[in-house]
């Protein structure tokens, strides 16, 4: 007699594979589809009008470019965790979560106003799939023989990459307390500027430690590679001093180095294109070599929290002036 065992939850969840589970072809495409229904869907649910919610222009727009940079980097993790789980042949089945989760917030993030309920629940879950992938990551850097050495930092899966999840979520929130849709407290903080100060600076230093790691696995072969382990940090520190000690100066300079980072994420993305060129067979062997050379879905998240910066910026100018004015 054949001997039966009932399936664990383990066996339901990872499925050791020795191929990956589609061709990497089909993967761009669905990818790339996912993508565009997210993009679709969001902009059909946004409608043409819907009335304001926000009384101060200084708020309305800074909650804007919120949805906007939670839109970005739900893009860019949707496509980077497709592309880097491939690699991972999805040998576990919730490394799906990452992509999904990620339209859904993209979807919420590109819908506007509308919705409230759902967009909640979908950057909800967007910041704790994040959190949870962090824990996954970290684990897998802990099994592996060496436990965390140098080379399963390297090579194994990305610490910091799912936190792009979280910050999206965080984003989407924010955006929807600024529009009086959360707690009265969570908005008054907001309003301030200084509490989103404090979480930019702190999101591109989190960004330039995953950039820094992969870029010195690279040894810094291309001068450029120093471009988002120098700036972020700079930017930065110029978003907390502008918080600590508001000034027309430092938001001057804050302001400056914010688009510069912006510039800098989009500038990042065409040098990992290059990249790509620069493998074995380029881009024409753009199956094999868009999985293997840089991740051109990554760097875009510096302007994605860039524009979370600037929103920091625009509220922090809007209660300086208030207060200068009262005074």
């Amino acid at each position: 007699m054949s001997k039966h065992t009932s399936p664990t939850a383990a066996n339901l969840l990872v499925r050791k594979r020795n191929s990956p589970p589609m061709h990497s072809g089909s993967l761009v495409g669905g990818s790339l589809a996912l993508l565009l229904v997210s993009t679709l869907a969001g902009t059909l649910a946004r409608g043409k009008k819907h009335a304001p919610v926000i009384r101060v222009a200084a708020e309305q727009e800074s909650a804007r470019d919120l949805r906007r940079g939670a839109a970005m980097i739900a893009a860019s993790v949707l496509l980077d965790s497709a592309f880097e789980h491939f690699n991972g042949n999805y040998e576990n089945r919730a490394m799906f979560a990452a992509p999904c989760t990620a339209a859904l917030a993209l979807a919420a993030a590109l819908s506007g106003t509308r919705m409230r309920i759902a967009r909640a629940a979908a950057f909800g879950v967007s910041a704790l799939v994040g959190t949870i992938g962090m824990a996954f990551h970290l684990y897998n850097v802990s099994k592996r023989p060496g436990g965390f050495s140098w080379n399963n930092l390297f090579y194994a899966a990305p610490l910091g990459a799912p936190g792009g999840l979280a910050v999206a979520g965080a984003l989407g929130l924010s955006a929807m307390a600024l529009e009086g849709d959360g707690p009265p407290q969570l908005r008054a903080a907001l309003k301030s500027g200084r509490v989103l100060s404090f979480a930019t600076a702190g999101a591109l230093m989190a960004t330039t430690a995953e950039a820094w790691l992969m870029h010195f696995r690279g040894a810094f072969h291309d001068p450029a590679m120093y471009a988002p382990v120098t700036l972020p940090p700079v930017t930065a520190a110029a978003m907390v001093a502008a918080a600590a000690a508001p000034g027309a100066k430092r938001f001057s300079l804050a302001g400056k180095l914010v688009g510069l980072t912006t510039i800098m994420g989009f500038v990042g993305s065409g040098f990992h294109v290059f990249g790509v060129h620069r493998n074995m067979g380029g881009w024409r062997n753009w199956t094999q070599m868009l999985f293997q050379g840089p991740p051109i879905p990554a760097p875009p998240s510096f302007a994605a929290i860039a524009l979370a910066g600037r929103a920091a910026l625009r509220l922090l100018k809007a209660g300086h002036i208030g207060s200068t004015k009262h005074g």
